[in-house]
C-alpha cells in the first residue's frame, strides 16, 4: 500500500498544475457553432412532429420536448425489494483512502 501514495506524490497533479494544460480541443469550439445553426431547423422539425397525424410521433416529439425543457423524472436506485441500496466498502479501500486525504493535507514541499 505503501508504494501507491508514492506512485501519488510521484504522477499526482501538484498545486496549480492544470489537468488539460492544452485546453479544449478547438474543434469542439467549431462543432457547437455548426450544431447552433441547426437549432431553427430542430424547431421546425419538433413543431412538425408535434402535428403529425400519427399519434406515436406526437407523443414522442412531447416527451422528447419535456424531457429538454424540464428534465427527465428522477429515477430512484434501489436495493432488493426496492430497499435502499446498500454499499460495503472494504477496510483495505478506507484505508487507502484515509492515506490519500492525509497525503493531501501534507504542505507542499
Amino acid at each position: 500500500m505503501a508504494a501507491s501514495i508514492e506512485v501519488l506524490r510521484k504522477h499526482g497533479f501538484q498545486p496549480g498544475q492544470s489537468g488539460n494544460p492544452g485546453g479544449r480541443p478547438k474543434g469542439l469550439i467549431e462543432f457547437r457553432k455548426r450544431l447552433e445553426a441547426l437549432d431553427g431547423m430542430a424547431e421546425a422539425a419538433l413543431e412538425s412532429c408535434l402535428s403529425d397525424p400519427d399519434p406515436k410521433v406526437r407523443v414522442a416529439a412531447l416527451k422528447e420536448f419535456f424531457d429538454r425543457r424540464y428534465g427527465k423524472a428522477p429515477q430512484a436506485i434501489t436495493g432488493e425489494n426496492g430497499n435502499p441500496l446498500r454499499l460495503e466498502v472494504g477496510a483495505s479501500i478506507v484505508d487507502t483512502l484515509r492515506r490519500m486525504a492525509a497525503y493531501n493535507d501534507e504542505p507542499a514541499k
